[in-house]
């Protein structure tokens, strides 16, 4: 071993050997054990004259080291939840009602699917999007139906032939051919329901 190394302070001999550990401890899972053999042969290693310090000073730099290591792997899982939200949304495969175990083989081949490393949190994952979905389609039904509704009421409105005393059945029979009332999907229960309101209304002004 060469001579010792001197130090104009303590501070600078200090500093020196944590700049060895850091040029030698790349894991954050390395111990003290394994260190030793990796820097006894280097000046710096011989700074700090204390085994103690020597041991507080790695084991700081380690902790340091776990905590940067956990924020990484945290930042990474985020990342990799963010792609795996963004394939699902780029995806033509999956629609509301979609089963994950029905598109499972073609997403796969999609690097972002296994990108996410559970299994169940890439199920959670995948059920929320397609509820989403799901109510995104609820959503427009209810919107459509809505409109559906306003144009229809506006038909009975234009529809000179109609009063508050007009029967849904005679009703039915002057407006069965207008797309208004075509737009209405589904059995008469809306329609009839819209009639009653437009009728009701109809009644009020008429009184």
């Amino acid at each position: 071993l060469g001579p010792a190394p001197k130090f104009d302070n303590k501070e600078d001999a200090v500093a020196a050997f944590k700049e060895l550990l850091e040029s030698k401890c790349t894991s954050h899972k390395m111990t003290w054990a394994e260190l030793v053999p990796l820097v006894s042969s280097d000046p710096r290693w011989r700074a700090v004259k204390s085994t103690g310090e020597k041991k507080n000073l790695f084991q700081h730099l380690m902790a340091q080291k776990q905590r940067d290591a956990i924020d990484q792997e945290r930042l990474r899982k985020k990342a990799a939840k963010e792609a795996f939200q963004a394939m699902l949304v780029e995806s033509e495969l999956v629609k509301a009602g979609t089963e994950l175990r029905d598109v499972t083989e073609e997403l796969t081949k999609d690097p972002r699917f296994l990108a996410v490393d559970s299994e169940r949190e890439r199920a959670d994952l995948f059920e929320d999007h397609v509820r989403s979905l799901e109510r995104q389609v609820k959503e427009r039904l209810r919107a459509n139906r809505a409109e559906n509704m306003a144009r229809f009421k506006e038909l009975l409105d234009e529809t000179r032939e109609l009063t508050s005393k007009t029967r849904w059945k005679d009703a039915r029979d002057v407006i069965k051919e207008d797309p208004r009332y075509i737009a209405m999907e589904g059995d008469d229960k809306y329609r009839i329901e819209a009639f009653d309101e437009w009728a009701a209304a109809k009644a009020n002004q008429e009184a």
